[in-house]
């Protein structure tokens, strides 16, 4: 047992009816027998509880299985590279479109009974990271437009003009901010998703890695 914690509750037992049993003998008494039965009462009581504070340490919380593979699936689809242009990308600069390959197919495929968790904490997070993907991805479509001078399927944000002359008006810094805040709310959701699902599935989370 973790601790020892049968053993030394055994020797303190020990300790306890050696000690009543001295006392009587030295008294020339009966055997106070009142004494050791509460003793008895006391050890187990204290033994139990002892024993379930112990159980509870050990448990782990389950995860239904169907949320363990939805869980997976859900994390592939912020692969480094995505979280990299989450995390890092200002929208300040042209950008790959393929870059939101992931977002796209997350708004739009992520429906359906079959993309449903168990788990009411990771299916409410789950929600919450689809909304922002599919908001953030129609605000590109309506913000971003075709870079030129640029491999085909870039996009940019601010005009060509605009990174020509490296000077953007307020109403680009004002998509570029939004979009920034929708980029670091998606990042935090997915982050609790994270947590959440650890929690829940440490083995299946570190299968994944």
């Amino acid at each position: 047992m973790k601790n020892r914690t049968l053993e030394r509750a055994l020797l303190v037992f020990g300790c306890m009816l050696t000690s009543a049993w001295l006392a009587s003998s030295l008294s020339a008494g009966a055997i106070p027998w009142e004494p050791i039965v509460t003793a008895l009462g006391l050890f187990g009581a204290w033994l139990k509880l002892d024993l379930s504070f112990e159980r509870r340490a050990n448990e782990r919380p389950r995860l239904h299985p169907h949320d363990q593979n939805l869980g997976i699936k859900l994390r592939k689809a912020f692969d480094p590279s995505t979280l990299r242009f989450l995390r890092e990308h200002g929208y300040a600069s042209p950008f790959d479109g393929k870059i939101l390959r992931n977002l796209e197919a997350l708004a739009d495929d992520w429906h359906g009974a079959e993309n449903e968790f168990e788990s009411a904490t990771l299916d409410n997070i789950s929600a919450e990271i689809t909304r922002l993907a599919d908001e953030l991805c129609n605000k590109i479509a309506i913000y971003a437009g075709p870079a030129e001078r640029w491999p085909d399927g870039y996009l940019t944000v601010p005009l060509q003009e605009e990174l020509a002359a490296d000077e953007f008006s307020e109403t680009t810094w004002m998509h570029i901010r939004e979009l920034r805040e929708m980029s670091s709310s998606l990042v935090v959701a997915f982050e609790n998703f994270e947590k959440e699902f650890r929690r829940l599935a440490p083995d299946a989370y570190k299968s994944d890695l």
